[in-house]
């Protein structure tokens, strides 16, 4: 059953959230990150733009690129004939 938050709490984490990372809110107000993160969800509050950038950095923009394919790089399967499903 999903507990009920009062309403001190969650004006505090409306106000915090775009700007104050999730584990201090959960920490103050003796939550977990999951509830936190819940309260926002349901009352649509987001992260900041300006706040991602700080404290992510440009770590978002280069995950995986290592395993991307490059410019010109031929698929391992092109030209295979694709496999047939066999139901027996």
């Amino acid at each position: 059953m999903r507990a009920k938050h009062c309403d001190a709490v969650v004006s505090f984490v409306l106000t915090h959230y775009a700007n104050m990372p999730t584990k201090e809110i959960a920490n103050a107000l003796g939550l977990t990150c999951c509830a936190v993160y819940q309260i926002a969800n349901l009352r649509g509050v987001k992260k900041d733009l300006k706040y991602k950038r700080e404290h992510h950095g440009n770590r978002l923009m280069q995950a995986g690129i290592p395993t991307r394919f490059k410019a010109g790089q031929r698929a391992w399967n092109k030209g295979l004939k694709k496999a047939k499903n066999e139901t027996t």
